[in-house]
């Protein structure tokens, strides 16, 4: 990357590295954020943005084990990063403003698995879950590992810990050129049953 200014979208910070000058770091007023820390980045008027040379080749994820998701013991307020094989992957559905108060929207349900053979249940909702399923169907013939960042973990109906995308903030990449890719790529598990969770007490902060 260059030192060009850009103007700001909320594609450009993609993995890319920015300097920002002339900011206000607020406080967070929402229960959910997509890290640990509350601070939020407010852009003023004299807000610039400008992209920098790349600081490292690591690609950073927060990676969260499905085990720890199905325990209940991950604060569902900080969004995680999750991988693992895509599964069982239903039918888009469209549900109706009568069943939901912020009207009508598609929705889409699948699974993922990682290298415990342990599944966890994701959930899609909106545009989001449509783009997903397009992506999907045209790679759905071969093994598909899905990487999901900033997702927020949600209770089902069946009081079972799943994940779900967050309006605005919720990133896939699907079979992405990374060595952690390739290693799943490669792991082809002897026994892919479903091991029982017992669900804990979330840890909340």
């Amino acid at each position: 990357m260059g030192s060009t200014m850009i103007p700001f979208t909320s594609d450009s910070c993609d993995g890319g590295y920015f300097h920002i000058a002339s900011l206000n770091p607020n406080m967070g007023e929402c229960i959910l954020r997509p890290v640990p820390h509350r601070f939020k980045i407010v852009f003023r008027s004299d807000t610039l943005v400008q992209s920098i040379n790349m600081c490292s080749s690591r690609t950073y994820f927060n990676l969260t084990e499905f085990v720890s998701i199905l325990s209940g013991i991950v604060n569902p307020n900080i969004c995680v990063d999750v991988i693992g094989k895509i599964l069982n992957v239903r039918e888009l559905v469209f549900v109706p403003s009568v069943e939901h108060s912020q009207g009508a929207y598609f929705e889409l349900c699948f699974g993922l698995r990682d290298t415990e053979c342990i599944h966890l249940e994701c959930r899609l909702t909106g545009d989001f879950a449509v783009e997903f399923y397009d992506l999907w169907k045209r790679r759905s013939r071969n093994t598909v590992i899905c990487i999901i960042k900033f997702v927020k973990l949600e209770l089902s109906q069946e009081h079972r810990w799943r994940c779900t995308n967050v309006t605005g903030c919720t990133r896939i990449m699907l079979n992405p050129d990374l060595s952690i890719t390739d290693e799943m790529l490669c792991w082809n598990p002897e026994n892919d049953q479903v091991p029982i969770i017992t669900r804990k007490e979330n840890a909340m902060e």
